[in-house]
């Protein structure tokens, strides 16, 4: 069992900006209380500049999430976009977690308060990338709007706790095989392109399963984790 109830998996210059962040995985040795994770490993992409709420107020979240639409300072999703996007992302390959009403080929997330939380995303694992390519029936997952356009994760909760932790010296440095046999959630906060793909792939390759999702689907780097990720829709 592992010593820390976090640790730290990479650190470096963002491959989104350049910009430094840090990669934290949490609930090694106690599992997350989001009932909805159901208990997954939770794995954070942090900016180191400054800590999450300031960085979300003042543009500097971007190292960690890119020009992901749902980022404060940009705002630029809009409702009804998904179907369009979802497209896009269909022709390089991805399979896709969309926010909105589920369309054609697209399932309600099961773990979802409007599916009835019928089970938990650690239950569920229906989100990790192509790697359900063997069955072609698996569909695409939607989910409805819970931030109104804006960034459901409040970096004032577990985000910053998570940050003041690391600046405390609370994480020792791990190599990703200390998720052997666990389940991850790829991304609780952050997008994974803020990182190597070898890691992620590392992880997936020693993790029991997994979920993961990229709003940086687009860039060429990123087309090898189809096979992890979802693409953000």
């Amino acid at each position: 069992m592992a010593r820390h109830n976090g640790a730290i998996l990479w650190q470096g210059p963002s491959r989104l900006n350049g910009a430094p962040v840090t990669v934290i995985a949490t609930g090694l040795r106690r599992p997350s209380k989001n009932a909805k994770a159901g208990g997954m490993i939770q794995v954070w992409i942090l900016s180191l500049d400054r800590n999450p709420v300031a960085a979300q107020r003042s543009g500097h979240d971007r190292a960690a999430c890119g020009d992901c639409p749902l980022r404060p300072k940009l705002r630029t999703w809009r409702a009804g976009q998904k179907d369009a996007a979802r497209a896009d992302a269909k022709r390089l390959g991805w399979r896709t977690f969309g926010v909105g009403a589920p369309g054609q080929g697209e399932i309600l997330c099961p773990a979802s308060k409007e599916a009835g939380h019928r089970t938990s995303c650690a239950e569920c694992l229906l989100c990790d990338g192509t790697r359900h390519g063997r069955r072609p029936m698996v569909r695409d997952i939607a989910i409805p709007d819970h931030g109104h356009g804006r960034c459901y994760v409040r970096t004032a909760k577990a985000p910053l706790s998570i940050y003041r932790a690391y600046r405390r010296g609370r994480y020792p440095r791990e190599s990703f095989e200390i998720l052997t046999g666990k389940v991850v959630r790829i991304g609780a906060y952050g997008d994974p392109a803020a990182a190597p793909p070898e890691l992620w792939q590392g992880v997936a390759a020693v993790a029991k399963a997994w979920a993961g999702y990229t709003h940086q689907w687009r860039r060429p780097d990123m087309q090898p984790l189809r096979a992890i990720l979802m693409a953000s829709v």
